[in-house]
């Protein structure tokens, strides 16, 4: 499993999660901008496309990650 991948991709869960919650501290704009440069780079070191749902891919990922023995965080 590719860790830098893997601390990306909890990065991103972690954004998209906040934004739906209410819970963070900033801007919207601030919060959304830093999911959007994230977004950018995931796209870039995966070669996934802009069709792919990114959330559902990173949830997929973290999820095979944790069943590989891989600590990724709490729900995921």
């Amino acid at each position: 499993m590719d860790l830098h991948l893997l601390t990306m991709l909890k990065e991103y869960v972690e954004f998209v999660d906040a934004f739906n919650s209410g819970d963070y501290e900033g801007s919207i704009q601030g919060l959304d901008s830093q999911r959007l440069v994230l977004h950018e780079q995931l796209l870039q070191y995966t070669g996934l496309t802009r069709t792919t749902d990114m959330y559902r891919y990173a949830k997929d990922q973290m999820h095979l990650a944790r069943m590989a023995g891989y600590v990724v965080g709490h729900d995921y």
